[in-house]
């Protein structure tokens, strides 16, 4: 496991929630020393929309129980910067459709809808 994805495994709040066999809810607080804010940017650190999916793919893989290999990222708005100490709730939703399987993740914070992106994994 690599730093930043051991960091991002150090950042959860407990487990994930399994709410359903489509639904799954993780949540974060990234403190302002974790590594994913370095150069992101000096004096005001925000955290990138790379590690965002990658938080996004750790939950999943949790929920889905195994590594998971990334095929793309669809339909990425990010509304609000998340910055250190926030608590971020993601709640990450299987859709199918046209025989395909999607991830929709919702990145939420006290303020709002952050992100909402849908992930697509190899089969």
């Amino acid at each position: 496991m690599n730093k930043l994805k051991k960091e991002i495994t150090e950042a959860a709040l407990g487990p994930i929630e399994v709410i359903a066999h489509d639904k799954a809810i993780g949540r974060y607080t990234f403190p302002q020393s974790f590594i994913g804010f370095a150069g992101h940017f000096p004096e005001y650190p925000v955290l990138p929309a790379y590690v965002q999916v990658l938080t996004v793919l750790t939950v999943i893989e949790e929920w889905k129980g195994g590594h998971l290999q990334l095929a793309s990222v669809e339909k990425a708005k990010f509304h609000i910067e998340l910055r250190p100490d926030q608590e971020i709730v993601i709640e990450c939703r299987k859709l199918e459709a046209k025989g395909k399987t999607a991830i929709q993740a919702n990145l939420t914070i006290a303020e709002g809808l952050a992100a909402v992106f849908l992930i697509n994994i190899k089969q």
